[in-house]
């Protein structure tokens, strides 16, 4: 508990000094002095940001493959984008991965409570 409380404040730090010098529009070699050391694991902490009309894309794949059909086998292989995947190491691919099964669960429940309204 005490490694997690560490980590967690020297995240809390880093992103205060982020916040200090302006954000992430900073050279190269700053970034890398945002990685946490703990068990002799690296976790590179990284901020990905979709835009709202990224996500916008997302959900509108997302509703095209459901009115297709609502019980799709592998919708995450239908909206994940090959190409990314393909460029990214194992630990990235899991992050991605993990992210968008996130982000289609949000987006289904959106698009359900959408039709109920609609039908109603």
């Amino acid at each position: 508990m005490k490694n997690r409380n560490d980590a967690l404040k020297k995240l809390a730090k880093q992103a205060k000094e982020r916040l200090s010098c302006g954000g992430y529009n900073q050279p190269q070699g700053f970034a890398s002095k945002f990685k946490i050391y703990e068990g002799g694991i690296v976790a590179d902490y990284k901020l990905i940001i979709l835009s709202d009309t990224e996500d916008e894309k997302l959900y509108k794949q997302i509703c095209e493959i459901l009115d297709e059909n609502i019980d799709v086998l592998n919708p995450i292989g239908q909206i994940a984008d090959k190409e990314k995947l393909s460029e990214m190491t194992q630990n990235e691919r899991d992050r991605y991965i993990i992210n968008l099964r996130d982000k289609y669960l949000k987006f289904k429940d959106r698009y359900i409570e959408e039709k109920l309204r609609k039908a109603n």
